[in-house]
C-alpha cells in the first residue's frame, strides 16, 4: 500500500527533473546556435578574418608560441595565458582563427551553464533558468566570442571560480577552496585585474567564519584559497624575475594602462598614451623610449618603465585631486552606461552585418535596470549573495581605476544577469499570486530610474569617420581594394582632415591602382591638417616625383628630415 501511495510522487519528481533537464538543454542549444549563427554571419562579412590592435598582437604572439617560443626572453608585457591557449590551438589544429573562435563559442556556452549554476546556488532553479536564457542571447557575449580577445576565457574562468567558491562555502569538500584559488590564479595570468577580488575573497571567508563561530576553519579555508591563487602565478613571476631581475607579478603593462586612464588628456575610454604615434608598433616603441629618456636610463627594465608610467599618473592625480576625482566618477558612469564602448572595432558598425545580433540579442541597457531591481528586492541566500556583491564591487572598482570599454565589464555583466533574473522571477511570482508589496514597487521605480540614468551617452559614440575607416580596413585586409577605397573616401567625406584615411586611400592609388595624380589630389587636400604626418608627406613627395614635380618632392623630403631631427631632441615630460 505504501508503495502505491509513493509511486505517483516519484513519477512526478522524475517528470520535474526531466522537464528541467530539457529546459536547460534547450537553452544551452540556443546559446550554441546563437553563437554559431553569429560566427557564420561574421565569417561571411569583411570582418571574417580581419585582425586589428589587441587581437593582432595576440595572434602574433600565439604564432610564436605555436612554433615553440613560449616567451620572448623578457618580462611579459601582457598577461600570457590567452596567447598560450591560442598558440596551443594553432599548434594542435592549425594557425586558424576559425578553430580559435569555435573554441570560444564552446567556452561561451560553458559560461552560460556556469551562470545557471551560480544563479541556482544563490537563488533557485527558476532564477537560474531565466539567467541561462538571458546569457544565451546576451549581445556582447555573442560579439566577443567571435573576436580573438581574452575576455571570453576570463568570463569562463571567473564564473567557474565563483561556482567553486559557492560550493566550497556551503560545506562541500574543503579542497574546493584551493581549486577555486587555482582557477582565479589562471584568471590573473589572463588579466591581473581579478587580483583585488581574490584578496577580498579571503576577507569574505573570514567574515563567514566569524559569523558562524568557525574562525579557525575560515582562516584555513582562506589560506588554502590564497595558495591556490599563487600556484599559476608563481611560474610567471619567476620567469619575469629570471628574464630581467625585477619582481613583476604577471605583466609589465599595468603602469602604462594606469596612465592611459589617469592623465590630463584621458577621456576614460581611449587607449592612447598622449605624445605617442598612432600606429600600434610605433606607440609601443614610444612608450618605452619616452620612459627611458625621462629616466635617463637607456637600459631601464620593463618594471622600471611600468613604474615610471604609474608615477606620472599618480603625479597628475596629486597635482589636481578634485579633477582626478571628477574623472574617476565619470569613468564609473561610463562603466554602467548603456552604451557599449568600442575599443578595437566600432561595435555598432561591425554588428550591422549580423541579423542574429541586431534582432535577437539582449543588451546591457535592459540587464542593468533589472539587476538594480533584483538588488532592491533582495532574496536568495545571504552569504552566497554577498559573494556576488563582493565580486561586482571589487571588479568594478578595479576597472574604474584604469579605463573602460565594453569587453572589460563582461565578467561583471554575468553577475548582473543573475540579479536581473531574480527580479524577473520575483515579479512573476507576485503577479501570479496577485500580491504586489511595497518592495516590488520600489524595485520597479528603481529600475525605471536606472534606465533613465544610464541611457547611452552620445559623447561615447565613436565618430562616424572612424567607423568608415574600420570598414575600409576590413575590406583592405580581405583584398577588396575597390570597396576599401570607397569606405576610405567616405571617412574623408565625414572628416576631411583624417590623416590615416587619406594615407591609406593614397596608398591604394600608389600600389594597387596606380594613379599619382589622384594621390596628389588626396594628399594635398590634407597637407595642412597632416603636416606632422611623415607617412602622408613621404607618399606625397613620391607622387610629385612621379609626375615630373621632383623639385617639390625633394623639398618636402628635406623638410621631413629636418622635422625628424627636431623630434629626436629630448623633451621634458609634461603632465
Amino acid at each position: 500500500m505504501e508503495r502505491m501511495d509513493s509511486e505517483p510522487a516519484v513519477i512526478r519528481l522524475n517528470r520535474k527533473v526531466d522537464r528541467t533537464t530539457l529546459i536547460v538543454a534547450g537553452l544551452l542549444a540556443i546559446a550554441f546556435l546563437w553563437r554559431l549563427g553569429y560566427f557564420l554571419e561574421m565569417y561571411a562579412s569583411p570582418y571574417g578574418n580581419n585582425l586589428t590592435l589587441d587581437s593582432l598582437v595576440y595572434h602574433e604572439i600565439a604564432l610564436e608560441v605555436a612554433s615553440g617560443r613560449w616567451s620572448g626572453g623578457t618580462t611579459f608585457f601582457q598577461a600570457p595565458l590567452y596567447p598560450w591557449l591560442l598558440g596551443t590551438v594553432y599548434a594542435v589544429i592549425s594557425p586558424s582563427q576559425t578553430a580559435a573562435k569555435l573554441l570560444q563559442v564552446l567556452l561561451g556556452v560553458a559560461s552560460c551553464w556556469l551562470i545557471y549554476r551560480v544563479a541556482e546556488g544563490v537563488f533557485d532553479r527558476a532564477v537560474a533558468q531565466v539567467a541561462l536564457a538571458i546569457s544565451a542571447v546576451y549581445g556582447m557575449y555573442l560579439y566577443f566570442a567571435n573576436e580573438l580577445l581574452v575576455v571570453t576565457l576570463i568570463v569562463f574562468l571567473d564564473l567557474l571560480g565563483i561556482h567553486l567558491l559557492l560550493r566550497a562555502s556551503s560545506g562541500d569538500r574543503r579542497i574546493l577552496w584551493g581549486v577555486a584559488g587555482v582557477v582565479f590564479g589562471l584568471s590573473a595570468i589572463a588579466r591581473p585585474t581579478i587580483l583585488p577580488f581574490a584578496a577580498a575573497v579571503c576577507l569574505w571567508a573570514a567574515i563567514i567564519g566569524w559569523r558562524s563561530g568557525r574562525m579557525r576553519a575560515a582562516v584555513f579555508d582562506g589560506a588554502l584559497f590564497a595558495v591556490g591563487v599563487v600556484v599559476p602565478i608563481a611560474p610567471v613571476t619567476i620567469h619575469n624575475y629570471l628574464a630581467d631581475g625585477d619582481l613583476v607579478l604577471v605583466a609589465a603593462n599595468g603602469g602604462v594602462n594606469f596612465f592611459i586612464g589617469n592623465n590630463p588628456h584621458s577621456d576614460g575610454i581611449t587607449a592612447v598614451v598622449p605624445g605617442t604615434r598612432a600606429d600600434r608598433r610605433g606607440a609601443a616603441e614610444d612608450q618605452v623610449s619616452i620612459a627611458r629618456r625621462d629616466l635617463g636610463r637607456p637600459d631601464a627594465t620593463p618594471r622600471e618603465i611600468s613604474d615610471y608610467w604609474y608615477e606620472r599618473a599618480w603625479g597628475h592625480i596629486r597635482s589636481d585631486p578634485a579633477r582626478a576625482l571628477r574623472h574617476t566618477a565619470f569613468k564609473a558612469f561610463i562603466l554602467f552606461n548603456a552604451h557599449e564602448v568600442s575599443n578595437n572595432r566600432v561595435i555598432d558598425f561591425v554588428t550591422r552585418h549580423s541579423v542574429v545580433y541586431s534582432l535577437a540579442s539582449v543588451k546591457f541597457w535592459l540587464v542593468l535596470p533589472l539587476a538594480v531591481a533584483g538588488l532592491v528586492m533582495g532574496g536568495g541566500r545571504r552569504r552566497e549573495r554577498g559573494l556576488l556583491l563582493v565580486f561586482v564591487g571589487a571588479y568594478s572598482a578595479t576597472l574604474i581605476a584604469f579605463f573602460i570599454n565594453a569587453r572589460f565589464r563582461l565578467p561583471m555583466a554575468a553577475i548582473l544577469i543573475v540579479f536581473a533574473s531574480a527580479a524577473v522571477i520575483a515579479w512573476a511570482r507576485m503577479l501570479n499570486s496577485r500580491k504586489i508589496d511595497r518592495r516590488a514597487a520600489v524595485a520597479f521605480a528603481a529600475a525605471l530610474l536606472t534606465a533613465l540614468l544610464v541611457r547611452p551617452l552620445p559623447a561615447l559614440r565613436v565618430p562616424e569617420a572612424q567607423a568608415f575607416f574600420n570598414e575600409a580596413e576590413a575590406f583592405r585586409v580581405q583584398g577588396d581594394f575597390a570597396s576599401a577605397a570607397r569606405w576610405y573616401g567616405a571617412a574623408l567625406d565625414a572628416y576631411p582632415g583624417f590623416c590615416d584615411a587619406a594615407y591609406s586611400l593614397a596608398k591604394i592609388h600608389t600600389d594597387i591602382i596606380p594613379d599619382p595624380r589622384r594621390v596628389i589630389e588626396i594628399l594635398e587636400a590634407v597637407a595642412e591638417s597632416c603636416a606632422s604626418d611623415t607617412g602622408v608627406r613621404s607618399l606625397l613627395a613620391e607622387a610629385l616625383c612621379a609626375v615630373d614635380r621632383c623639385e617639390e618632392g625633394h623639398e618636402l623630403l628635406a623638410a621631413i628630415e629636418e622635422s625628424s631631427a627636431a623630434r629626436s631632441e629630448p623633451e621634458p615630460a609634461v603632465d
